[in-house]
């Protein structure tokens, strides 16, 4: 009897465990997506320069994404594009200066919602965020304003990994990641969950590892990072040694977006985008 008692002693803590990763598994989307913003965004609207294009998902249902045109871009002189994804806790309305900052370089901007954020209908999923992705690439590379072939992808924190995957899956010109993550299970073990139970795992290593030699990635993480450890950003760096990879002293703020992160953009992008 004392064996039994010891033994079930023994297995209250691992039994416990086990269902904390169930727990973890059964709610991954609400850790994933934990703010998005619906009610901030009923009170917010678009600014002037933004044109609202919207995604049918199903019948009734949309997605949003703003998009900027360049400056100096037009169908008679057009130019780069970029698709955005913003960090998890975000709005496209927050990252309009983000917009702002590559229209400067002359390059066009679609800043893309997900699924069941801000004004945005469907139920927020990873496999819903990949398809509307594609659907936004093809349509921005469709536009006249639009140099054919220089279509970007760039995302900070949890919009890292949605550049990376659209990079998979599309013809990017460029990729640039900002505190990306290398997978969900990494983010996971970092948390104490070592058994991770869920099958979404949005690898960003893998991907990487795939995308073919010579493409221009670009790859920031500031040491600091409270959110997203660094040395998972350079993780990433070491499995791609190509890449352009430089760190910032903050905290989870995206680093190219500063004065002197904003320099070290134009002059990676220089060598890359022809000059409208």
């Amino acid at each position: 009897m004392f064996k039994n008692r010891r033994l079930r002693l023994l297995l209250l803590p691992v039994a416990g465990y086990f269902g904390f990763c169930a727990a973890m598994a059964c709610f991954k989307e609400s850790l994933i997506f934990p703010l998005r913003g619906v009610e901030r965004a009923q009170a917010l609207t678009p600014p002037r320069d933004a044109k609202v294009w919207w995604n049918e998902i199903s019948p009734g249902v949309r997605t949003e994404a703003w998009f900027f045109p360049g400056r100096g871009c037009s169908p008679e002189s057009p130019g780069p594009a970029v698709v955005c994804f913003h960090g998890n806790g975000e709005l496209i309305d927050d990252n309009v200066g983000t917009a702002h900052a590559f229209n400067a370089l002359g390059i066009s901007v679609l800043l893309v919602e997900y699924r069941g954020y801000g004004r945005s209908g469907g139920v927020t999923d990873i496999d819903g965020i990949r398809t509307d992705s594609k659907a936004w690439f093809d349509r921005l590379a469709s536009q006249p304003e639009v140099r054919s072939g220089e279509v970007m992808t760039y995302g900070f924190s949890l919009g890292a990994a949605f550049a990376a995957q659209l990079a998979g899956v599309r013809p990017v010109a460029v990729l640039m990641m900002e505190s990306p993550f290398t997978s969900l299970a990494e983010m996971a073990r970092n948390q104490g969950i070592y058994l991770y139970l869920s099958s979404q795992r949005l690898d960003t290593g893998t991907v990487l590892r795939a995308l073919p030699a010579g493409l221009p990635i670009m790859i920031t993480h500031q040491k600091g990072d409270s959110v997203i450890p660094v040395t998972l950003g350079r993780k990433l760096a070491a499995l791609r040694p190509d890449a352009l990879y430089a760190e910032g002293e903050d905290d989870h703020l995206p680093l190219v977006m500063s004065e002197l992160g904003h320099a070290r953009l134009r002059r990676f992008l220089a060598k890359f985008i022809r000059a409208n």
